[in-house]
């Protein structure tokens, strides 16, 4: 099962929006590791990050994130259920922030090599016209998220809700 790991707000006053969030969750958000746009967070639930986000474009709406196993496929298999592909791009780690983020990661015991960036990343519009972020968490990467995996219990619990649903739509 893919799993949502961000919610991310663009925004057009980012130091304003930061103070007011912070104030809403009651911790100060943290400053991305990217020099491509500024962006702050924070995790909000097991394994999900909210980020705050400079607006790039008028039309930049929120967006939920999910990590995908493969994203060719996740994206192949979305479009082919009404989706539109719109963007595709990696997600860079500043050169600067390397050192600090391989002796956090080591000595949390991760194993695999720290590249420098957190994976590859699509978006797709929804067939009802929604934002939809994707992401192929470089291996390393999966560690920061690994809080949001569901248990067996939060699987059996859906599918049982998904059932309860299909019945009660049938009657």
């Amino acid at each position: 099962m893919n799993q949502l790991v961000v919610c991310s707000y663009p925004v057009n006053n980012l130091q304003r929006a930061k103070e007011f969030y912070e104030t809403l969750l009651g911790t100060e958000l943290a400053e991305s590791l990217t020099d491509k746009v500024q962006s702050f967070h924070a995790y909000v639930a097991g394994g999900v990050k909210f980020t705050l986000n400079q607006r790039r474009a008028p039309e930049e709406h929120a967006m939920c994130h999910f990590s995908v196993d493969n994203l060719d496929q996740a994206v192949k298999s979305l479009t082919e259920k009404g989706g539109k592909a719109v963007a595709t791009f990696d997600v860079p780690i500043a050169e600067r922030a390397m050192d600090d983020i391989r002796d956090k990661y080591k000595k949390s015991g991760g194993t695999a090599a720290v590249e420098n960036t957190m994976g590859k990343a699509a978006i797709v519009v929804d067939p009802e016209g929604n934002l939809v972020g994707l992401i192929q968490l470089a291996t390393f990467a999966k560690d920061a998220f690994k809080r949001g995996n569901l248990t067996p219990k939060d699987l059996s619990d859906q599918a049982d809700a998904v059932e309860v649903g299909k019945k009660h739509h049938r009657a």
